[in-house]
């Protein structure tokens, strides 16, 4: 269940839809909005919504009254262990590199060993070349160290994986879709 829903005063043509606490899973989800009946969407003139729907937008038929209906599939991001196995085992965690045990020395002292050791030396934690910026900030892959080295954008040190060429974009999307939805183990 939608816990709220609010139209932007910068876009009144919107909804947005608070999910907060709604645990959305892969699957296909459908959205209907009511252009009939007592709880109908009205719009800032107070017609009835056109909402027919027919595969493209804009929907509706021209007449007032009609509901809309949408499906959409949610698809679950990557999880720290899809990006164990595909980036920091085989890039980070190889030989005097990124094999911790964890200390304030680098490489080893960062430990991505595995999916618990790259989580407890990764999120939450201040990077050790810049104390101030943490290695992944949960929810915020601009403000992650992390992102920042991949990417090349770090204040200090060098563009990782050290030695080789930059990763994909499509594997640094990843990791930052990955930040985004919470850097959850």
């Amino acid at each position: 269940n939608v816990t709220s829903i609010s139209v932007p005063g910068t876009n009144p043509r919107s909804a947005v839809f608070d999910l907060t606490g709604v645990a959305l899973v892969d699957d296909t989800y459908r959205v209907r909005l009511l252009g009939s009946g007592p709880s109908m969407i009205l719009d800032l003139d107070a017609n009835a919504l056109d909402g027919e729907y027919f595969g493209a937008f804009p929907s509706g038929n021209a007449t007032q009254g009609g509901d809309f209906a949408a499906r959409f599939t949610v698809v679950p991001g990557p999880t720290l262990d899809d990006i164990q196995a595909a980036v920091f085992s085989p890039s980070c965690a190889t030989v005097n590199c990124h094999t911790g045990p964890t200390s304030t020395t680098l490489p080893s002292g960062l430990d991505l060993s595995s999916a618990d050791a790259s989580f407890a030396n990764l999120v939450g934690v201040s990077s050790l070349q810049q104390i101030a910026i943490l290695r992944v900030v949960a929810g915020d892959p601009n403000n992650s160290y992390l992102i920042q080295k991949l990417e090349g954008t770090a204040a200090s040190g060098s563009r990782m994986p050290l030695g080789a060429g930059p990763l994909a974009p499509s594997v640094i999307a990843d990791i930052r879709q990955w930040i985004t939805e919470g850097a959850q183990r």
